[in-house]
């Protein structure tokens, strides 16, 4: 199966010989659900993922929770229940070809927190952990007609209390100033309860698709790796696991990292009583592979690995006629960033409310908050008008048309500044642009010499005035002019609605999504990180995504055996990592010890190659604190035997590291809020910082699975 950021999920459809289909994915969370309170004074219609606390924000029950007082005046959100429910067809095309498989599993990516699940009146799950995904059997419970899924999620607050009530003895914790609840009790972000720099919010909601699926050979359904260095080798061992069928499975699973040549193939029997987990492991010599390093020291050298199953005895069938569905999982692309760029276009309202189509751009730093299914660029027009929530939108016609409303990001007091195509400024007040700033900010209150300091700059086409000072902003390199046009297939489309009166009409500038790149100050840089600026854009194309699934029929017909080969790709299916070779150690020595790896005798300080970017170093001496509880300068030549302590340093492929790094906690209260866009932006402002390391703070989460990535 090629690589490509898109599951193809080849189904046949065997009229003669009623076979069934390989595999069958079914998103439900880009459905139409309710979403309720305890006692349902409040209710909602909403798509998944999606947070009570940012609904009920969007209609206007509650003021914008992160103004003023908002934490207490929204408190009560926090200590109610909320569920959320949907009733789906169980005898749809689609649904009886599900139901036709051998295993159905409803797979929950997200649930926050405490939250039990019933599927037809029947409680099939009751979930506790933020931080984990969820896959449940549920083939016997559909039916035809009406299936009604019921999510009930209770307060996080109250159930860490009765659990810490519970516990036979007591466990001491830090209390923040403010904070709600017993957060060592709760498998969820601990940041959420308060936190000294965040407020408690303790917030209730889905933040994964929701999604069901069908299939009747084995699929792979995760993986991770291990590598150690014994010597001059590298040993990297791979373990996958598959998600078997009732009744077992047979087939071949090839592990390759395919620069290398190397592979692995293993004829596996597949029995549902036992652990499907297998094992690859791989020798590779040092001098076989270029190292992976860290900002700063060397290239960060990545090699794809592919992992594939295919079985034995596909289930769809021998012979037929084959149709091939592409179906868009949540998190997925069939484009890349870039490509995207070249294809988006933008509809903007202009002073007379009109909407005008402009080529090749669409705003960063946005956030996206809803999303809709719709090949209609009047409806998603219409959509965004009716939501007060909404400052323009992203609209893709064609076969994998969608409508996603967005906001910009709001600065109180600001003007944010679009030049138009006949050099004239279109205003927009209390929203900014983040990122993309050309050069230093002038100090200036005057619009007007902030429209002029624009116009008289090279490749200045936006700008946000804001506290005196004006920011000039420009395109991304590598992005394509705007041009006027019409929305055609295959395209996107941006509009904008007016946010004060007249709104703001966007013009003449030629902006990519993804946030900021690399400029010429920091080219060094960038030819140092290139690989891990790739990496990141490829990552980032699966942060915080949450399309919903589309399909696009093509008819394929042949003789047997291409329809024998077609339903093997179909039952297939693959995962594909990224590894880069490395040795990671964390250095804990006596000083004195310490002292003698971090300067050798012979030498005044660190000698290290060039090519790893560490300057030479004199060192003369240390301040350290004695045994006897007193600071003391120690010089070079001592022995250093009566520094108290150890050391605490990492050292990557032998070579001791100077970290410099941050700190990433959650990028907003609610991680549905958390655009691709910010996070690809925020890193690469690491980038230009020169960061190496980025700790992923103990309170918070991972805004993404940086492990897989599945095709």
């Amino acid at each position: 199966m090629a690589r490509t950021d898109m599951m193809l999920l080849l189904v046949l459809a065997l009229a003669a010989f009623g076979a069934t289909n390989a595999k069958t994915v079914i998103s439900l969370g880009s459905q139409t659900w309710t979403v309720e309170n305890g006692n349902r004074s409040i209710s909602a219609s909403t798509t998944l993922p999606a947070y009570p606390l940012e609904i009920l924000r969007e209609q206007g029950i509650i003021e914008d929770p992160l103004y003023r007082f908002g934490e207490l005046a929204t408190r009560w959100v926090a200590l109610d229940t909320w569920s959320f429910s949907l009733i789906f067809d169980g005898s749809s095309p689609a649904m009886q070809q599900l139901r036709s498989q051998k295993q159905v599993l409803l797979k929950l990516g997200g649930v926050d927190t405490f939250a039990s699940v019933m599927l037809n009146g029947k409680e099939i799950l009751e979930a506790n952990n933020f931080h984990r995904q969820w896959s449940v059997p549920v083939k016997q419970l559909l039916v035809d007609g009406d299936n009604t899924v019921v999510i009930t999620i209770k307060p996080a607050a109250a159930e860490s209390e009765r659990l810490q009530a519970e516990h036979p003895y007591s466990i001491p914790a830090l209390r923040q100033m403010g904070a709600v609840g017993a957060y060592t009790f709760v498998r969820k972000p601990a940041s959420d309860l308060g936190w000294d720099w965040g407020p408690a919010y303790a917030a209730s909601g889905i933040h994964g698709d929701i999604e069901l699926l069908g299939f009747s050979n084995a699929v792979l359904g995760g993986s991770f790796m291990s590598q150690a260095k014994r010597g001059d080798t590298f040993e990297v061992t791979i373990t996958s696991e598959l998600l078997v069928p009732p009744g077992g499975d047979s087939g071949q699973l090839t592990v390759s990292i395919p620069a290398l040549n190397l592979q692995d193939k293993q004829a596996v029997d597949l029995d549902t009583a036992k652990t499907a987990s297998f094992v690859s492991t791989f020798k590779v010599n040092a001098s076989d592979v270029e190292l992976w390093w860290p900002l700063g020291y060397g290239s960060p050298s990545l090699y794809n690995v592919s992992i594939k199953y295919t079985p034995d005895s596909p289930a769809c069938g021998a012979a037929g006629k084959v149709q091939q569905q592409q179906q868009q999982q949540p998190g997925r692309r069939g484009v890349s960033r870039r490509e995207r760029a070249q294809q988006q276009q933008v509809a903007a309202t202009s002073a007379d409310g009109a909407f005008r189509i402009l080529s090749g751009v669409d705003l960063p730093g946005a956030l996206t908050f809803k999303k809709m299914n719709t090949d209609s660029l009047a409806a998603c027009q219409k959509w965004c008008q009716e939501t007060a929530a909404c400052q323009f939108y992203t609209f893709g016609p064609g076969p994998d048309a969608f409508c996603w409303l967005k906001r910009a990001p709001k600065l109180a007091g600001a003007i944010f500044g679009v030049r138009l195509d006949d050099g004239k400024y279109d205003l927009t007040e209390g929203v900014t642009l983040n990122g993309f700033n050309l050069g230093r900010a002038k100090n200036t209150s005057s619009v007007q010499a902030c429209q002029a300091h624009c116009s008289s700059t090279e490749n200045c086409k936006m700008f946000v005035l804001n506290a005196g000072k004006c920011q000039l902003k420009e395109p991304t390199p590598g992005a394509y002019a705007l041009s006027a046009g019409v929305i055609t297939p295959g395209s996107y489309a941006m509009g904008i609605t007016s946010v004060t009166p007249g709104g703001y009409a966007l013009g003449g500038a030629s902006v990519t999504p993804g946030g900021y790149t690399l400029g010429d100050t920091a080219a060094a840089m960038e030819a140092e990180a290139k690989d891990l600026d790739e990496f990141m854009n490829e990552v980032i194309e699966i942060i915080n995504s949450d399309m919903p699934m589309t399909e696009e029929p093509a008819d394929i017909t042949g003789d047997a055996e291409d329809v024998a080969a077609a339903c093997a790709a179909a039952a297939s299916s693959q995962l594909s990592h990224r590894i880069g070779f490395r040795t990671v150690e964390l250095v804990r020595l006596p000083i004195a010890e310490a002292v003698k790896d971090l300067f050798p005798a012979g030498h005044k300080g660190w000698d290290v190659e060039s090519s790893f970017g560490v300057n030479k170093t004199n060192w003369d001496g240390s301040w350290a604190m004695t045994r006897t509880g007193r600071w003391d300068h120690f010089p070079k030549s001592s022995d250093n035997s009566d520094i108290e302590g150890e050391s605490f340093y990492f050292k990557i492929n032998g070579v001791p590291i100077y970290m410099k790094g941050a700190n990433l906690v959650p990028l907003h209260i609610l991680p549905t809020n958390v655009s691709k866009a910010a996070i690809h932006e925020l890193m690469q402002y690491a980038l230009q910082s020169n960061m190496n390391m980025i700790r992923i703070w103990g309170g918070g989460l991972y805004p993404v699975s940086w492990r897989r990535r599945q095709q």
